[in-house]
């Protein structure tokens, strides 16, 4: 139950609002389209996704460089450990709406992203938010994140933590790259 309330605060922290947030789950279709919004406005079928699975440790070895620059690993709460080793990069994931993917992981649970939809902050200028559904379950078949709806923007990475896994934990980027 702990590592479960560790796993939340993480994705607080690293995706800001929720996908519960009344402001964002529900698209604001009452604004009118200008020439330029045509691609913005246009309803999503589908999205690519990144997925990156890095294994967190304090063994000193620091930020393995196959990893990239990811500013959010040198700050609370990822500052908490001193090396991240990428275990496995998922590029050009396809993610279709409505659909569950499924990936394997190193412990061998399994990790489940639903894309339900895209949603307009309320200003115009407010970038377009990615919502998906996010689980994962342990290879006993029990929840260790029973799903926990996020609301994603483009581009930037969505962090779920805590799994334990060989004297660390799994962390797991999401990234919509398209």
């Amino acid at each position: 139950m702990k590592t479960a309330a560790f796993v939340l605060v993480l994705c607080a922290v690293a995706a800001g609002p929720a996908f519960a947030s009344p402001e964002l789950a529900v698209p604001d279709h009452t604004r009118v389209a200008g020439p330029d919004d045509k691609k913005r406005d246009a309803p999503v079928a589908d999205v690519k996704a990144e997925i990156i699975v890095l294994h967190a440790t304090n063994d000193g070895k620091g930020i393995d460089p196959a990893i990239g620059k990811i500013a959010e690993l040198g700050e609370p709460p990822f500052s908490s450990y001193n090396s991240y080793k990428l275990l496995k990069r998922h590029e050009g994931v396809k993610l279709v709406k409505g659909e569950a993917k499924e990936l394997g992981l190193p412990d061998k649970s399994t990790l489940s992203l639903t894309f339900k939809d895209t949603a307009k902050g309320k200003k115009d200028s407010d970038p377009l938010r990615y919502l998906l559904n996010t689980a994962i379950k342990k290879a006993d078949g029990s929840d260790f994140l029973a799903g926990m709806g996020t609301s994603m923007l483009k581009g930037k990475y969505f962090f779920i933590a805590g799994q334990k896994y060989e004297k660390g934990i799994l962390v797991i980027g999401i990234k919509i790259s398209s």
